[in-house]
């Protein structure tokens, strides 16, 4: 998983922000994502505003839509 911050997002700080925010809604997700894939993440100027369970269904919709996320037993 690789995760993708542009420069338009703001200063240092505010991207790794964006990153730390990612990456904790990837690491519940990390399970469930298909093995052999490589996967790039571009979080958007709203995503950091979201609450942290919507930013987690963003992820899983945008994971299930590319047919990446393995069904639940």
């Amino acid at each position: 998983m690789a995760i993708c911050v542009s420069r338009k997002l703001g200063n240092a700080v505010q991207r790794n922000r964006y990153r730390r925010v990612t990456r904790e809604a990837l690491d519940e997700l990390i399970g469930d994502v298909e093995h052999g894939f490589y996967v790039a993440v571009f979080p958007r100027e709203p995503f950091l505003k979201m609450a942290a369970s919507a930013r987690k269904q963003a992820l899983q919709g945008g994971l299930r839509e590319a047919g990446l996320l393995e069904a639940a037993p």
